[in-house]
């Protein structure tokens, strides 16, 4: 199940890094990294996946 939430991620864009020009997130704070919920959230698959893996912690 790990492996495919971390294929989905990748396949739908969810997560970015960008050291070299770091992401403006809503508090005005930077990071280099950003991930986007919603684009996982919209795949068919990936809401379950994301809510099963939170459930097993």
């Amino acid at each position: 199940m790990h492996q495919r939430l971390r294929r989905l991620i990748t396949e739908t864009g969810a997560f970015a890094h960008s050291p070299e020009k770091p992401f403006v997130l809503a508090s005005g704070r930077t990071s280099p990294y950003y991930f986007d919920m919603r684009r996982l959230n919209a795949h068919p698959e990936g809401l379950h996946l994301a809510a099963s893996a939170i459930l097993e912690r």
